[in-house]
């Protein structure tokens, strides 16, 4: 049966009110009509419930995206060596610890091409990259991921003197070698490289840090071999680098990079590995007597 619920309006002193009937006031009472403020906390527990599911999800959504699908890994150097006027960039790229070769890595409008499991770009003039900040961009044309490495090419500098040595170049075992070297602008350091004049661009030869914060470096003495079949003179080819980032090794430098205090400048939670950029003088030289 149906409860006819009546209402008639009274006039008061502060205007019109409503007048609600017994059967309405009871069913107030006992819960069957909501009160207006009992419906609006309702409505406001209810939508809370809804943010803190909206917000629970979302919490597992980005809980399930912490482990990527992929995980891509980047190893390479830009060499430019104002000895032989060359500049280059080459890298490794690698998808789950296999390499990629479907991928396009680029500097600005020049592209890397692929080539032996390596992107190689050979510039047709050292001065085309100067001295500045660029982008190395990579885009995996697969699944479409993409990112970016941001890195500094160092100012061109050069070895200044080597002190030590008659003007004849001739250095004896028992002298002791320094190397001053103008600074070059940007750089996060220096090494100083040496090498027979037959092993270079070879992974040989020896490169330590400057870190006595001067423009100049002791050479070790005990890096002054000799060969065994040769006891008598030898000929060291003798280079300055300076670098930015982390860069790797590669035969494109004349002598091996020693990368004893790098660590790799890329970790990224899908994205890791190393990139650097190492900057060669021109070459200076010495030979050395055992006597």
């Amino acid at each position: 049966m149906a409860i006819k619920i009546s209402r008639s309006l009274v006039r008061t002193p502060l205007g019109y009110k409503t007048l609600q009937s017994p059967v309405t006031n009871i069913l107030r009472t006992y819960g069957v009509i909501p009160t207006y403020n009992n419906m609006m906390k309702s409505i406001k527990l209810y939508l809370i419930f809804l943010i803190g599911i909206m917000v629970f999800a979302g919490c597992n959504r980005r809980a399930a995206n912490l482990e990527p699908d992929n995980t891509y890994t980047l190893t390479g150097t830009l060499v430019k060596n104002l000895d032989i006027d060359q500049l280059l960039v080459i890298a490794a790229f690698k998808r789950n610890d296999t390499t990629l070769n479907r991928a396009i890595i680029n500097i600005g409008n020049d592209t890397l091409a692929n080539a032996a499991n390596q992107y190689i770009f050979t510039y047709d003039d050292p001065s085309d990259l100067a001295a500045g900040d660029y982008y190395l961009k990579i885009k995996d044309t697969v699944t479409a991921w993409s990112d970016s490495v941001l890195f500094t090419v160092p100012g061109d500098f050069a070895i200044d003197t080597l002190s030590g040595i008659p003007e004849n170049r001739v250095y004896r075992t028992s002298n002791t070698v320094s190397i001053s070297f103008l600074i070059s602008l940007e750089s996060d350091g220096y090494l100083y490289a040496i090498a027979h004049e037959d092993s270079t661009y070879s992974n040989h030869g020896f490169s330590e840090y400057v870190t006595s914060g001067a423009a100049s470096v002791t050479i070790d003495k005990e890096q002054m071999t000799f060969p065994e079949n040769i006891n008598d003179t030898i000929r060291y080819e003798v280079y300055m680098y300076s670098y930015t980032g982390t860069p790797s090794n590669t035969p494109f430098l004349p002598v091996v990079l020693n990368t004893e205090l790098l660590n790799d400048n890329i970790s990224k939670l899908d994205f890791t590995g190393n990139f650097g950029v190492v900057m060669v003088t021109p070459r200076d030289s010495l030979v050395a007597v055992t006597q």
